[in-house]
Parts: structure tokens; C-alpha cells; sequence
């Protein structure tokens, strides 16, 4: 665990594998990351909500070296479901072919979630605060790709989002 306050002091992160950010403020999130070549887990977590957190992904997917295997979204609850998410999709198509794990405690949207159903590698997917998305999709107008390495789906208020369930 690291309390932060100043990522530039930090030296020798390209070893680091997995790690967790937490309640820090996102002017911190991208000088930490680029430094961590090697990451393969990376769980994102509590931010200060000062920046968009979609404008922090576009600037990693630009910039990191790393490849995930695992990613971890969390608490951005208010994000709007109908949002573009640019920078999520290009952070996500940043590691499309080495992600095993996805756990989205956010509604990603769409796009994003079109994405994630086309990875090779994935087995793993949460995705959780997406209470009443259908209230805002037509699904019956949405076709969600087969994945077919799929192991575990993990679905929070499916009783609201029947439709959502139904499609994918």
C-alpha cells in the first residue's frame, strides 16, 4: 500500500505487477502508471472526482507500456450512461488481448461493453452499479457479441436490468 502525495520521488517501479489505487487524487494516477511497464493487475478505486476519470484512461491508453491481465474499475458511480467513453475504450482495447478479469463497479456503456464480449482471453466479468441501465437502452436494438471463453458473469440488480441479462 501506498500513501501518495508526490508520484515523482517514487523510483524503481517497473518490476510492480499488481497494484491498487484508492482515493487519491487523479493528477496522480497517470505519472504513477507509466511508470509500471510490467503491471498485469491494476485496480482503480475511490478517485477525488476533481478530473473525468474517462480523460485519465485516454491519457493511459496513450502513454503505458503495460499489458493487464486483470482490471478493477470501482465507486464512479454517477458516471453518465450515455457517455461516449472514449478513453475507456481505448485503455481496454490497450490490453484487448492479454484481460482475463474485468470487474466494472460502474455502467461502462455500450461500446465498451461490445468490447469487452469480443476479448480472446476473458474469463472473468462483474459488472456491478448498473441499476435501471435498461430504463435508458433499447436493447432489444443491441447485439452484444458471443464470447466463448467466458467462464464466470457476475450481474448486480438483474432484477431490474432483464433486458441486459437477456442480451447478453
Amino acid at each position: 500500500v501506498l500513501n501518495l502525495c508526490n508520484v515523482e520521488n517514487l523510483k524503481n517501479l517497473s518490476n510492480l505487477k499488481s497494484i491498487k489505487i484508492k482515493a487519491i487524487h487523479e493528477e496522480l494516477v497517470h505519472p504513477l502508471l507509466i511508470q509500471c511497464s510490467n503491471l498485469k493487475r491494476l485496480s482503480i478505486k475511490n478517485l477525488s472526482r476533481k478530473a473525468p476519470i474517462d480523460e485519465i484512461l485516454k491519457l493511459l491508453s496513450d502513454k503505458v507500456q503495460f499489458e493487464l491481465e486483470e482490471f478493477e474499475f470501482s465507486d464512479y458511480g454517477y458516471y453518465n450512461f450515455c457517455q461516449q467513453k472514449l478513453g475507456l475504450l481505448s485503455f481496454l482495447e490497450r490490453s484487448f488481448k492479454t484481460l482475463k478479469v474485468l470487474v466494472f463497479d460502474v455502467w461502462l456503456g455500450i461500446l465498451p461493453l461490445k468490447l469487452v464480449f469480443q476479448m480472446p482471453q476473458l474469463e472473468k466479468l462483474r459488472l456491478y452499479e448498473i441499476a435501471h441501465a435498461d430504463r435508458t437502452i433499447a436493447w432489444d436494438e443491441i447485439e452484444i457479441p458471443k464470447n466463448h471463453t467466458l467462464k464466470c458473469l457476475s450481474i448486480q440488480d438483474y432484477s431490474h436490468n432483464e433486458k441486459l441479462l437477456t442480451c447478453v
